[in-house]
């Protein structure tokens, strides 16, 4: 039998596009919950999330990216199923409005942080058309 290290990596949120007043309330509550905070410029939009997020085997790239206006987007990598939950409660209890919040996977590690952006803001505008069509 091969022997396996699993390195344990720490809970974090990366954030874009969160202004001066949100940011101060997200800080407090990822430092409650011990969460540590990268927040994303425009110039790494264009980087992978793996990288972003500190993965083995993401390296940088050299591509500028470039500015979203998203309303602001969180996205969580290496928590479990309650911490999540936990957070995003947290954010709710505390009148953290933040529209685009997605999760870390095997499927979207590789993506650039932009083209997650994007995902995220169509997939946001589609659910709200089929909220406003089925409340008409």
């Amino acid at each position: 039998m091969k022997a396996r290290v699993v390195t344990q990596m720490q809970a974090c949120v990366l954030a874009y596009g969160i202004d001066d007043e949100r940011r101060q309330a997200l800080d407090a509550i990822l430092q409650d919950m011990d969460i540590a905070a990268k927040y994303i410029s425009d110039q790494d939009l264009a980087q992978s999330i793996g990288y972003l997020a500190g993965f083995a085997g993401f390296a940088r790239k050299e591509e500028a990216g470039r500015h979203v206006d998203c309303g602001g987007c969180v996205v969580m990598c290496a928590m479990p199923n309650a911490r999540m939950n936990a957070f995003l409660k947290a954010l709710q209890t505390q009148g953290v409005n933040i529209p685009l919040k997605a999760m870390v996977t095997a499927n979207n590690q590789s993506w650039s942080f932009c083209k997650l952006l994007e995902e995220l803001s169509n997939e946001h505008a589609a659910i709200g058309r089929m909220q406003k069509k089925r409340n008409s």
